[in-house]
């Protein structure tokens, strides 16, 4: 089992109230970019060359803007600024850098995306546990298989030869 990774945020420059600041946020993301088996899975996330952290002030939830250009932006209330939430978002930057923008945000491929990060961050348990959530919430982290049209050929003489065989089989009853 692959060993666990050290947090990921930490509270270098902290706030008054000992919270992760903005500083501490940003090299934390750069972290998980710079993850040499984060940037072997997604490549993109080498293309990155410039990440903002705004400090959320206000706002409810913490997102990440739709990256472009090599520039990934984030947003994080304090009350975000721990390991889960930084992966989540990072998960939805790194998942719109490899499929593409037009993905769903909560689709497969930002589930797939987070599994890998999980496995990468915090190891294999902990990524079978997720998955095994994922199963269980009937949540889909990978692509819908696509037959090749040799496949469905295929898979059309398997199906007309069991049904021959049970009409056959119902025949003889």
């Amino acid at each position: 089992a692959k060993r666990r990774k050290p947090k990921i945020v930490v509270a270098a420059n902290p706030t008054r109230n000992g919270d992760p600041s903005v500083s501490d946020m940003e090299a934390a993301v750069w972290t998980v970019l710079r993850d040499p088996d984060v940037v072997k899975a997604f490549p993109e996330a080498a293309k990155v060359r410039s990440v903002k952290i705004n400090d959320g002030g206000g706002a409810r939830r913490a997102f990440c803007h739709a990256p472009t250009y090599g520039k990934c932006e984030f947003t994080f209330p304090l009350w975000s600024r721990v390991d889960s939430t930084l992966l989540h978002e990072v998960a939805h930057a790194l998942s719109q850098l490899h499929y593409g923008r037009q993905i769903a945000w909560h689709g497969w491929e930002y589930a797939a995306t987070m599994l890998v990060l999980v496995r990468i961050r915090y190891g294999v348990e902990s990524a079978r546990a997720l998955e095994a959530s994922y199963r269980r919430g009937g949540v889909r982290f990978k692509a819908k298989r696509v037959m090749t049209p040799a496949q469905r050929a295929a898979a059309q003489v398997g199906i007309e030869r069991m049904r021959a065989a049970n009409e056959a089989k119902a025949a003889g009853l």
